[in-house]
C-alpha cells in the first residue's frame, strides 16, 4: 500500500494528487459512501485512467480479497451482449451456437478424428467469435459444420437428428468464413450441404 505523503504530488504537474480509497487507514461512513460513488471494491475508479502501476495495485487488491470467483454462462454473457451491445459485438457472433464439427469418421467419436481436416481451423474461428463446439452430436447443438468435399456422415447424422425434439442446422464451413466476413450470421439455407 502506498503512503498517502510520499505520492501526493503528481510528478508531471506538481499538483496534489486526489484522494484515492488505497489511500485511507479508516474513513467515515460518509466518506466511504463517496468513495463507493467513484470506485469499485477493489479501487478501480470508474472514470479516471489507471497507470500500469495502479493495474498492478488493483489486481493485487482483487488477489487479496479473493472470495468466490464469479462464474458466468455463456447464456449470460450472450444476454449481456445483446442487451449492451445489441449490433456490435463481432467477438460474440456466435455465441447463440453450439457447434458441431463434422470431423470423425465416426460421428462422435474421437478418436476417430480426421487427419487434417479442414474443419479444425473453422473450430478455432467459432471459438474466437463466441461459439461453443460441441464434442458430441446431441439436442443441444444448433449448427452441425461440414467439409462440403466430404458429406459421407450427412446421412449418419440426419437418422440421428430424428431422435432429437429440436432441429440443428446443417452448413458448410463457407458459412462461418462468410458470417464472419459480413459481420452477421448468414441465412443457414443458403449454406445446406448438396448432398
Amino acid at each position: 500500500m502506498n503512503d498517502y505523503l510520499s505520492v501526493s504530488v503528481s510528478q508531471e504537474t506538481q499538483q496534489f494528487l486526489s484522494f484515492e480509497p488505497r489511500h485511507m487507514i479508516s474513513a467515515s461512513p460518509h466518506t466511504t459512501a463517496k468513495f463507493a460513488e467513484l470506485y469499485d471494491q477493489y479501487g478501480d475508479s470508474y472514470t479516471d485512467d489507471v497507470t500500469e502501476e495502479g493495474l498492478r495495485e488493483i489486481f493485487m487488491k482483487v488477489a487479496e480479497i479473493g472470495g468466490e470467483r464469479l462464474r458466468v454462462t455463456r447464456e449470460e454473457i450472450a444476454e449481456m451482449e445483446s442487451r449492451y451491445f445489441p449490433n456490435s459485438s463481432p467477438g460474440g457472433l456466435f455465441r447463440q451456437c453450439k457447434v458441431y464439427l463434422d470431423r470423425y469418421s465416426t460421428v462422435g467419436k474421437q478418436e476417430t478424428a480426421i487427419e487434417a481436416c479442414p474443419l479444425e481451423l473453422t473450430g478455432l474461428e467459432l471459438q474466437m467469435y463466441g461459439a461453443e463446439v460441441a464434442r458430441d452430436f446431441d439436442e443441444t447443438v444448433t449448427h452441425v459444420v461440414f467439409d462440403k468435399d466430404d458429406l459421407r456422415r450427412i446421412p449418419e447424422l440426419r437418422r440421428l437428428e430424428r431422435n432429437h425434439a429440436k432441429k440443428h442446422h446443417f452448413v458448410t464451413m463457407e458459412w462461418v468464413r462468410d458470417s464472419i466476413e459480413c459481420e452477421f450470421m448468414k441465412n443457414e439455407r443458403l449454406y445446406e450441404p448438396n448432398v
